[in-house]
């Protein structure tokens, strides 16, 4: 049950105090893949960090990490339910989302 399996990561991270910005963003955007029972989160990543922080939660949904580096892309490959695809740059989101 992605659920409860949520709480469980959830509530360890707490105990532990882990909590920062990025970790509150990804939590929350998780949480809100398991509320809505999205199919796909999409995250925009330069190091792969933010992408690996969301498959920490082990959201049902699919990950779809855009990266600007090869590198980044290929360490992902490892990182569970996460689909990584090159695209030319950051600059600009809006352009990152419409390709």
């Amino acid at each position: 049950d992605y659920n409860s399996l949520f709480g469980t990561i959830s509530t360890a991270c707490h105990k532990a105090r882990v909590f920062d910005t990025s970790e509150a963003v990804c939590s929350s955007a998780v949480k809100a893949s398991l509320d809505m029972g999205s199919k796909l989160i999409v995250v925009l990543t330069e190091t792969g960090h933010t992408a690996r922080l969301v498959a920490k939660y082990r959201p049902q949904a699919l990950i779809f990490a855009c990266c600007a580096s090869e590198s980044t892309i290929a360490h992902l490959q490892i990182v569970r339910g996460v689909t990584a695809m090159q695209v030319p740059s950051f600059k600009g989101t809006e352009s990152v989302l419409h390709s």
